[in-house]
């Protein structure tokens, strides 16, 4: 029974990838995606940092070419992001004028920083680059480096953020970042319940323009699944979109009626998340959406060429109560009022 200063509020829409398998293939998915993750810290290639889009292609001399950046998380490696940068080219369909993808490799790390510190990291390797556009990824701690970046920085040094993905990223907190381990690392002390830090970026994404898109991982016991989604924005964005698709107006959140920025993969870990092949058609095509607008009464852009990549994982909408200045999801399977999930 809900109390009195208690409110319901349109939620958001959530999309599932991998919702009809059984718990072995969960668990079988999030193990050896987790095994795999961790062997690439060993055999890939350390030196490879930059890959080459090879759809890329110079079509007029004003175009102005996008790059992506790839942020990696809490003591991880560049190479985390290796495997999913190796689906997204391999097949050559990612838009023709981003020019390739970068690994970030941060100096200071074991060294107890602060997200800032690394988010700064990223706007001086951007710029060494001349880099205008860009287009972010970010998995755990990198995500919240490249949401601090794009709401605080990226205006002041003239660089035009895109999209920003993240992949289990703790918005809502980690329940992990506890005493003692805040003592050694200002980046940890950042990402526990009630940080100051987690709710003044909350503030900003509440109000940003920005497109940011939200993986989160079904079996993730690092950031439970409520608490992977800055849960605002995302109400807001859903508030957008809907406005648009019902007024005249012309708003470039209409692409599709089927985009979510909330992206459930019911079958995966924090770790294994980044192995995932699943995931792939769904980022490229986010990654479409974010530079392009579709013509007026063609919204898919779904990849027809491959029935397999055609396939639209259901979409669900998310209820929300707001109480106290604090936002639990309600309609929300598999999650609980986690320590420190609650924005």
């Amino acid at each position: 029974m809900r109390k009195k200063d208690e409110k319901n509020t349109p939620g958001y829409k959530v999309q599932r990838i991998g919702s009809d398998v059984s718990t072995l293939s969960k668990w079988y998915s999030s193990t050896t995606g987790s095994l795999s993750h961790c062997a690439s810290w060993i055999f890939s290639p350390k030196d490879k940092k930059i890959y080459k889009n090879p759809a890329y292609e110079k079509t007029d001399e004003k175009q102005e070419d996008v790059f992506v950046y790839c942020t990696h998380g809490t003591a991880d490696q560049p190479t985390a992001f290796q495997k999913m940068v190796n689906y997204l080219i391999d097949e050559g369909k990612l838009p023709q004028n981003i020019h390739s993808i970068h690994l970030m490799d941060f100096k200071g790390r074991y060294k107890g920083k602060g997200i800032k510190w690394f988010a700064e990291q990223l706007v001086e390797k951007i710029l060494q680059n001349n880099h205008k556009r860009v287009i972010l990824f970010g998995h755990s701690r990198g995500g919240l480096v490249n949401a601090y970046m794009a709401e605080f920085l990226a205006a002041e040094y003239g660089i035009t953020v895109e999209a920003l993905f993240h992949f289990g990223a703790p918005f809502g907190s980690s329940y992990l970042a506890i005493w003692p381990l805040t003592l050694f690392s200002t980046s940890v002390e950042q990402m526990a319940p009630e940080s100051k830090f987690l709710a003044d970026l909350n503030n900003a994404m509440e109000k940003s323009v920005l497109k940011h898109y939200f993986y989160v991982a079904g079996q993730d016991i690092i950031v439970w699944k409520e608490a992977a989604v800055a849960k605002h924005y995302a109400v807001n964005r859903e508030k957008a979109v809907s406005l648009s698709q019902d007024s005249e107006l012309p708003c470039e959140d209409t692409e599709s009626s089927r985009e979510c920025c909330v992206i459930i993969m019911e079958k995966h870990s924090h770790i294994s998340m980044m192995t995932s092949y699943e995931i792939v058609a769904d980022v490229r095509e986010n990654i479409k959406r974010s530079l392009t607008a579709p013509e007026k009464g063609n919204s898919d852009t779904r990849e027809h060429d491959n029935p397999a990549l055609m396939e639209q994982p259901p979409i669900e909408e998310v209820t929300i109560t707001i109480h106290d200045n604090a936002v639990i999801i309600d309609d929300y399977p598999g999650c609980s009022s986690s320590p420190g999930s609650s924005l």
